[in-house]
C-alpha cells in the first residue's frame, strides 16, 4: 500500500500533464515542452549530486562497483549541464527567430 501512496502524485502529475497538452494549441505546446523539459533536466542533475554526496557520505568501505556508480553519475550530471545550457540556448534562439519573423520586413 505505501507504494501506491508513494507513486499515486507522479500518476496525477502525468495525467495532468496529458490533459494540459491535449488541450493546448501548437505555439503553446512548444512553450509547454520547454518547461517540463527543463525541469526534467534539472530534477535529474539534483538526483546526480545527490547520488554523489551519497557516496562521499557512505560509511561503507569503497568499492569498485561504488566509484564506477559516482563515475557514471558524475558524467551525467555534466552531460545534463550541457545538456541544459544547450536547450537554453536552442530556446534564445527559437524565440528570436520567431520575432524576427513577427516583424514586418
Amino acid at each position: 500500500m505505501d507504494v501506491i501512496k508513494d507513486v499515486a502524485p507522479y500518476v496525477l502529475m502525468a495525467i495532468a500533464a496529458i490533459y494540459k497538452w491535449v488541450l493546448l494549441n501548437q505555439d503553446q505546446r512548444t512553450e509547454f515542452i520547454g518547461i517540463a523539459g527543463f525541469i526534467a533536466i534539472i530534477a535529474v542533475i539534483g538526483f546526480s549530486l545527490w547520488q554523489l554526496a551519497l557516496f562521499g557520505l557512505s560509511p561503507e568501505p569503497i568499492t569498485r562497483l561504488a566509484v564506477l556508480g559516482a563515475l557514471l553519475h558524475f558524467f551525467n550530471l555534466i552531460a545534463y549541464f550541457v545538456a541544459l545550457l544547450t536547450f537554453s540556448e536552442a530556446s534564445r534562439r527559437r524565440k528570436r527567430n520567431k520575432d524576427a519573423e513577427a516583424e514586418p520586413a
